[in-house]
């Protein structure tokens, strides 16, 4: 044996098996969390979550963990997943209750901005025992969401370069607002301010500017064209409650479309417009909150340092909640009574009643729509012979789990109405 192969042998011996099984050790004994269920591997790493991430269906596999583990269950070493509507309530009406430090990696491109901005700063750091998720992992998803970024970048900012190429004034939209509003003598904004405010601009036009929006639309529109029952009472009620498309604007008139607002409600909750984890975690700064206050969610006592979530996918696909949870039924909604109860695990997150139902009915109002014939018009849907099985329903609009729910198609035959 050469004295390298030694010397690894000891090192081996003496340092990396020891610090193993003391970790092996802690995380089956006395890890505050070791009484929670879920895969083996997540409570050594948050690799376990990523890998389903960067596969893009998180969202189904925290799904289907969710079916095999309960009601709540281990996704990582500091992360629990619950699906009720009382941890709904626990952790999302608590005022002890902030942004996890998981939202620090969910820049789409490593800057800062709203949605990675944690609410409140952190005093007081908590000694944690060392696991693998802190080797790179946190590094690998911010280099991953710059990584499927770089088009979209490129693309707004040959918008940006042509809106800045013309005076300030000449258009009455967000940049001339911007530049009036900070009191600027020049013409234009700077290049480096610009810049400063590159990740809050992103953010902006993407996510709740746009990207949730159409997210919705092409579910809608999805799920029309695969219901043409549902589609011809919705064409009905908008062409007869509007005699002109001019006349399609918010107020009472639109407000009573109950079948417009029943298929949009129905959209959101089964083709959801995120399906990212929206983690909270208890805030201790600077004694805000009584410490002797024990942080509950779902009955359960949360130690501090662990960040929980409900996600919007599982908790609109719970059966407790949204019987035969995989069909598209907006009658559901039409129900008072059973409307409310059902508003409770809704939770659209970020868009509810944002949505513009007058962009629905104005398209119906001037077009019809329909499925596209041969293999055209299954772009979109699921399919029986998907290799991930958790996409096999081939009229279950398939959502691309990211920041926002990215999706494939549909295609559509659009024609002028004819009457």
């Amino acid at each position: 044996m050469s004295l390298s192969s030694l010397t690894l042998g000891i090192y081996v011996a003496t340092v990396l098996v020891p610090l193993a099984l003391s970790v092996l050790v802690y995380y089956l004994l006395f890890d505050p969390l070791r009484h929670f269920k879920g895969p083996f591997i997540a409570r050594f790493t948050n690799a376990y979550a990523v890998y389903h991430a960067v596969r893009r269906r998180l969202h189904l596999q925290t799904f289907s963990d969710l079916q095999q583990y309960g009601s709540v269950y281990r996704q990582g070493p500091d992360r629990l997943v619950f699906n009720t509507v009382t941890a709904l309530h626990d952790i999302y009406l608590d005022p002890r209750a902030t942004k996890g430090r998981a939202y620090r990696y969910s820049s789409l491109e490593g800057q800062e901005n709203m949605l990675n901005t944690i609410d409140r700063q952190r005093r007081r750091q908590k000694l944690a025992w060392p696991t693998l998720s802190s080797i790179g992992m946190n590094k690998f998803i911010i280099w991953w969401n710059k990584a499927k970024f770089n088009a979209f970048r490129t693309l707004l900012t040959r918008i940006i370069n042509t809106r800045v190429a013309l005076p300030r004034d000449a258009k009455n939209d967000l940049y001339s607002i911007a530049a009036t509003e900070a009191g600027k003598n020049s013409e234009n904004l700077s290049r480096a301010e610009m810049s400063e405010h590159w990740g809050e601009a992103t953010f902006l036009t993407t996510i709740p500017g746009g990207m949730t929006t159409s997210s919705t639309l092409t579910a809608v529109f999805f799920y029309l064209s695969r219901h043409p029952a549902a589609h011809r009472r919705l064409v009905s009620e908008i062409r007869t409650t509007f005699p002109d498309a001019q006349d399609i604007r918010s107020g009472p008139l639109l407000a009573g479309c109950t079948s417009l607002r029943a298929i949009i409600d129905e959209c959101l909750r089964i083709s959801v417009p995120t399906t990212s984890m929206p983690w909270r975690e208890e805030e201790t700064v600077l004694n805000r909150h009584s410490s002797t206050k024990p942080f509950i969610v779902g009955g359960h006592v949360i130690p501090p340092g662990t960040m929980v979530v409900v996600n919007t996918y599982c908790i609109k696909h719970n059966e407790a909640y949204f019987s035969d949870r995989f069909a598209f039924q907006p009658e559901r909604w039409l129900d008072e009574g059973n409307s409310k109860t059902l508003r409770r695990a809704f939770v659209p997150f970020g868009i509810g009643e944002a949505t513009d139902e007058s962009c629905v009915a104005k398209t119906l109002w001037h077009f019809d729509l329909e499925q596209a014939p041969g293999e055209a018009g299954r772009l979109g849907g699921g399919s029986p012979e998907a290799k991930d099985k958790a996409r096999a329903r081939a009229d279950e609009f398939q959502l691309y789990d990211g920041i926002v729910s990215d999706h494939d198609g549909p295609n559509l035959v659009v024609t002028k109405r004819k009457c």
